[in-house]
């Protein structure tokens, strides 16, 4: 499945890596599936901060 994590300030990734942020905010807000679930950051990446209205986007589906 993907996750999508909105509101995160910018750089706040370069202190900590995205995978470490996301850990972070599912302990704290679903300790139960933290727990309960074997949960593996396959990938993480930032969004670009503005879209191109040339360019085709991806959407969600």
């Amino acid at each position: 499945s993907n996750v999508r994590i909105i509101g995160i300030p910018e750089g706040v990734e370069k202190n900590r890596g995205l995978e470490e942020i996301f850990e972070q905010i599912v302990a704290e807000n679903f300790p139960n599936l933290a727990r309960e679930t074997n949960i593996r950051v396959q990938e993480a990446e930032r969004t670009p901060p503005k879209l191109n209205h040339d360019k085709p986007t991806p959407r969600q589906v």
